[in-house]
């Protein structure tokens, strides 16, 4: 099984073709990367605003779409996260980095320190992107269920 986590820019209003069709086909700024939950999410925003961690924030994690047969899914990120991204001075994204760990859901420790760099680098742009156009961050959690070996040929 295979999941691809996607990070996209875009209206809520566009919420049904985000979820029906593949964002490399669409005109809308996204990146692909490994996953990232809610929880983890949560995380970074209690670091970047250096508060303790609230469960409760997860709340503001809303689902516009989930399909219960394939597991894919698409939400919209609460808008005092991406507020907090697009804010995050440079000068901060070391001290977030170092304390960005694992929270009740995907391990972040087997990313390394580069990758996910980049990830809150990629994160920081799409949130000023929102800001700008006056859209939503979402996120886009596709599940490829088929068996691994019908996807390799065999030679």
């Amino acid at each position: 099984m295979k999941v691809v986590y996607e990070f996209v820019v875009a209206d809520r209003a566009d919420s049904q073709l985000l979820a029906q069709s593949p964002l490399d086909q669409l005109s809308l700024p996204y990146f692909r990367c490994f996953g990232l939950d809610p929880a983890n999410l949560a995380a970074l925003y209690f670091l970047i605003t250096e508060q303790p961690y609230c469960d409760t924030y997860l709340q503001q994690f809303c689902v516009l779409h989930h399909d219960a047969e394939t597991c894919n899914s698409l939400v919209e990120m609460p808008q005092s996260l991406c507020d907090s991204l697009a804010s995050l001075p440079n000068q901060q994204l070391t001290r977030v980095l170092d304390g960005w760990q694992e929270k009740q859901g995907l391990s972040l420790n087997h990313w390394q320190d580069d990758f996910k760099r980049n990830v809150l680098q990629n994160l920081v742009e799409l949130s000023k992107k929102c800001q700008n156009r006056q859209q939503s961050l979402m996120l886009k959690v596709q599940v490829d269920q088929r068996e691994a070996s019908s996807l390799h040929t065999l030679h």
